[in-house]
């Protein structure tokens, strides 16, 4: 469980859910916890309505990919691509 989580358990439980599974997209992308991924802004994603993988994606655009090489960020979009292809599958099913 990262930091932050921890710093908001006593806040919306609809939040503190919606940021425990940004940082399971996280944890499956880099490996990191969102916390270790400075400068998104989680409880706009929230708000707003993106799903996990949108805001990840979103905070990777915006605020991540910069830090990366041509060759990791090719790897990102693939792999939010096939998160992508796995939710909609489960909802298929």
């Amino acid at each position: 469980m990262s930091e932050y989580v921890r710093e908001i358990s006593h806040l919306d439980p609809d939040y503190l859910n919606y940021v425990k599974q940004c940082d399971a997209v996280c944890l499956k992308i880099f490996s990191v916890y969102t916390d270790d991924m400075p400068d998104a802004d989680w409880n706009f994603y929230f708000t707003e309505g993106y799903s996990p993988i949108d805001a990840i994606e979103e905070a990777f655009e915006y605020h991540w990919s910069g830090d990366f090489s041509d060759g990791i960020v090719d790897h990102v979009h693939h792999a939010i691509h096939q998160l992508r292809r796995q939710e909609e599958r489960k909802r298929k099913a």
